[in-house]
């Protein structure tokens, strides 16, 4: 099932910067969200960002052991899916608009602006 090739064809240093950013993102992170915070343990923020980058890695990982030819027969149904998709962002996007100027879908109640 695991074939030798994957890991002779793999791109160890895309890996490594990937990991890099993701190293210096957390740290950015975990300095401006726990400066002047009083709680224990990570904060919540910081907690959410593990999660989804965990997430991320392992969306990677089962990606990376996918055999993408066995889309080639599906590849017009995925392009008109994406295209019926693009078509109704853009007829349907006036919609999605909040009449103060923002979008429903980002909901963002902790500093909304007076």
């Amino acid at each position: 099932m695991f074939d030798r090739r994957l890991l002779e064809h793999f791109d160890w240093g895309l890996l490594l910067l990937i990991l890099a950013v993701s190293a210096c993102g957390l740290t950015v992170l975990y300095s401006a969200v726990t400066a002047g915070w009083e709680g224990t343990g990570f904060h919540p923020l910081f907690e959410r960002q593990l999660v989804w980058m965990g997430a991320g890695a392992g969306i990677m990982t089962a990606v990376l052991f996918f055999d993408f030819r066995k889309l080639n027969k599906l590849n017009i149904f995925i392009y008109a899916g994406c295209v019926i998709l693009l078509l109704g962002v853009f007829f349907l996007a006036d919609r999605a608009v909040d009449p103060n100027g923002g979008c429903l879908w980002a909901e963002s109640t902790s500093s909304r602006p007076n």
